[in-house]
């Protein structure tokens, strides 16, 4: 009877320790699947990016891609579970289905999209075939040489003159009739910020025109995001490997 005692309570101390495993690695996991979906975001975006490139001039204002991210949490948590601990995938199913709302969700996601958009200055649409991830076509507006021409100037001096969070360009840096074309017409002013923030997209978090200087906002929550998702990679690698195959 001792024996059978002993045993009982082995078993009991090996799913213990499981569970307290398991439940360590959760927030791992839905960390990880954030990431995942940062980076197809990202993906997404260049591959926008890259359309707007080659066709924006023959194109509309918005142009957009669908984005897959939806995804079966539940098997995605047992193969990645059994793969780095001793789990048995029976055990990893019913921990998940027992501690749904440790997990992150369709809910979960979205409200991440939304900041994931507001961070990458897009626009998410949602349709009945799905999520579409839409963004400003700069080409699209008149005076398209002349916004080409404002751009180049701060592509080439704004490095020079970052001062603390922010930069700002004096006017004898640009042509002579830019300040008054960039304070009198809000339209050309809103091309030129369009291009900004679709070439550097997140650096800049606002631009303005004063009297004085053409003024940008960095931001700076891009370099602490750029450095935690690199900390992260190693981590996630494996992961994201088994996600893409």
């Amino acid at each position: 009877m001792s024996e059978v005692k002993n045993l009982v309570s082995g078993e009991e101390q090996v799913a213990a320790t499981t569970t307290t495993q398991m439940e360590i690695l959760v927030e791992p996991f839905n960390d990880i699947m954030k990431e995942k979906v940062r980076e197809d975001f990202i993906h997404t975006i260049g591959s926008i990016e890259d359309f707007i490139m080659a066709y924006g001039e023959e194109r509309g204002c918005m142009l957009g891609e669908k984005f897959e991210c939806e995804y079966d949490y539940e098997d995605l948590w047992q193969n990645w579970i059994c793969g780095k601990e001793k789990v048995e995938p029976s055990v990893a199913i019913n921990y998940y289905r027992e501690n749904r709302t440790k997990f992150i969700n369709e809910k979960d996601m979205s409200k991440y999209l939304e900041e994931l958009a507001k961070e990458y200055r897009v626009v998410i649409e949602n349709d009945g075939g799905g999520c579409f991830i839409c963004m400003k076509n700069p080409y699209s507006g008149g005076c398209i040489e002349r916004v080409v021409d404002i751009v180049k100037v701060v592509n080439g001096q704004w490095e020079a003159n970052v001062v603390g969070n922010h930069v700002k360009l004096d006017w004898s840096l640009f042509e002579e009739k830019d300040k008054k074309l960039m304070l009198s017409n809000k339209e050309i002013a809103e091309r030129v910020y369009d291009w900004l923030y679709f070439i550097h997209r997140p650096l800049f978090s606002e631009c303005h025109v004063y009297d004085d200087c053409f003024y940008m906002e960095l931001n700076r929550d891009f370099y602490y995001i750029y450095s935690i998702r690199k900390e992260r990679e190693k981590d996630s690698e494996d992961f994201i490997e088994f996600i893409k195959t």
